[in-house]
């Protein structure tokens, strides 16, 4: 049995995997689009197709993962409006430059950054650890001067939380427009440097994501022609993360998230060396 050409039980399978990754990825604020997009390169999708088809899939979840964030408190507003006009721009710039590579290029470069996502998710999530700060930030001010780690937090505190977030917000809509992953990079770069209790970056970078998300699948779909695009993919990407977003922002709250992260990077890393032991076998 087919849907638009494509076997029923593929179908299932792309639900149930993009159920996995939205409940991945809204607990732990990364994992979505890095692990769609390795799942469609594995199918052997085009790359930008499959960038921009996890984009797209993202817009859909992204209704109901960022409105579950906003209602159960897990957003800084701060943050928003800064992370989502440089994610936007960066996003529209790395779009163009993905669907401007070789294709024998971009079946190399696009498993290459998902397999640095999948280490950087590991390297994150196995430092997982120490309290956790209620109510956002931490205070890092009044640093010892033997303390250089302080005193660097302490500078970059001074610089005004909306060219923070500005540069940010650039780099990984940047990411997003190449691979499709954004959350591995805004989310673990705003805790690191941020402080506070991980729902706030968590919540934030997921509100972020679906506005980015929506300029950048419109910017692949018009370089590439609305042709290029089995719809049915995003299609069930969407069911699927759409079943499992508002669990996700509540385990957000509830879950240890060390786990959920190694087993995020396990696999990103697993899979993406197996799609480049077959790109080059």
């Amino acid at each position: 049995m087919e849907i638009l050409g494509t076997p029923v039980w593929l179908l299932i399978l792309v639900v149930l995997a993009g159920g996995v990754a939205q409940l991945i990825d809204g607990a732990v604020g990364m994992g979505f689009g890095a692990l769609s997009a390795t799942i469609m390169v594995a199918l052997g999708v085009n790359p930008a197709v499959a960038v921009g088809t996890v984009v797209l899939a993202k817009v859909g979840s992204g209704v109901v993962s960022a409105a579950s964030h906003w209602g159960f408190g897990n957003v800084n507003t701060r943050w928003l409006v800064p992370l989502t006009i440089s994610g936007v721009i960066g996003g529209v710039i790395g779009a163009f430059l993905l669907t401007n590579l070789p294709d024998q290029v971009a079946r190399v470069w696009v498993p290459v950054m998902l397999l640095a996502m999948g280490l950087l998710i590991l390297n994150r999530s196995w430092k997982t650890r120490g309290p956790i700060i209620e109510g956002g930030s931490q205070d890092l001010t009044d640093p010892t001067p033997r303390d250089f780690s302080a005193t660097l937090k302490s500078a970059y505190k001074r610089v005004p939380v909306a060219a923070r977030m500005s540069v940010l917000g650039t780099m990984a809509g940047g990411l997003n427009g190449l691979s499709g992953a954004y959350g591995p990079l805004a989310t673990p770069a705003i805790m690191l440097a941020e402080g506070g209790h991980p729902r706030y970056a968590i919540g934030t970078v997921n509100v972020a994501e679906f506005f980015v998300s929506i300029v950048v699948s419109a910017t692949i779909v018009l370089q590439l022609g609305g042709g290029s695009f089995e719809w049915e993919y995003p299609g069930a990407l969407i069911i699927g993360s759409i079943l499992t977003a508002p669990l996700g922002a509540y385990l957000a709250r509830k879950l240890p998230r060390q786990f959920l992260g190694v087993s995020v990077g396990v696999a990103l890393v697993g899979l993406n060396i197996w799609v480049l032991i077959k790109a080059f076998v």
